[in-house]
């Protein structure tokens, strides 16, 4: 298993989010799988579902990227970066 930093757009429950998770998969495309089985927190992981079954209206995969990214700049409520 290899780290991965998934990056997702999501649309509920308030609105418009991008959501960054870390996950541990075999490849980038079972760690967007998982990603998004974690967003719809009521299903247990199967393999046999597609990106595609996943992305319903609520979330869509952005980006995977290799590794666990962290933080180094955020947008605060008064809009600044720190």
């Amino acid at each position: 298993m290899n780290p991965y930093t998934v990056v997702l757009e999501t649309n509920e429950p308030f609105g418009p989010e991008t959501r960054v998770m870390h996950e541990e998969a075999e490849d980038a495309e079972e760690a967007a799988l998982r990603a998004l089985h974690h967003w719809h927190n009521d299903m247990d992981f199967d393999p046999t579902n597609t990106i595609e079954e996943l992305e319903d209206g609520t979330a869509r995969v952005l980006a995977v990227l290799e590794g666990h990214c962290e933080k180094a700049l955020v947008r605060s409520p008064s809009q600044q970066l720190v």
